[in-house]
């Protein structure tokens, strides 16, 4: 669940829409969630062999040895863009605590915001006495 992060009322978490009694919290487990976009990686991939290719014909064909500078240029912001999509530099992060507890269901929270996640992570902290 996304949304506001902590709000405590009448003893009970609230995450999103999900509660649970703050005397009844156990344990909590935090998973950091990486999304790479596949799509991205193939369409720079592509991209890059297409203009890689059409520069070679251009330049063994019909003798375009002029442009060549000028292209090195645009090929190699190409493949700067492409190593930075396949080493994930573009990729997204975010955060899920599950809060356990002894008498409900699990609830989760979901966040790609640092801050929110290490307020609640204190707030849980406080709430269990670590």
């Amino acid at each position: 669940m996304s949304g506001r992060a902590t709000n405590t009322t009448s003893d009970m978490l609230r995450l999103g829409s999900q509660a649970i009694p703050l005397e009844g919290i156990v344990s909590y487990r935090l998973e950091e969630i990486v999304e790479r976009d596949l799509e991205g990686r193939l369409l720079i991939g592509a991209l890059a062999l297409a203009g890689g290719l059409a520069f070679l014909v251009g330049v063994l064909g019909f003798g375009w040895l002029e442009c060549l500078l000028a292209s090195f240029v645009v090929l190699s912001g190409t493949v700067i863009a492409a190593l930075a999509e396949a080493f994930g530099v573009t990729s997204r992060r975010k955060f899920r605590i599950s809060v356990f507890s002894e008498n409900a269901r699990p609830i989760t929270y979901t966040s790609a915001d640092n801050r929110d996640i290490a307020r609640l992570l204190d707030f849980l902290d406080s709430a269990i006495g670590r």
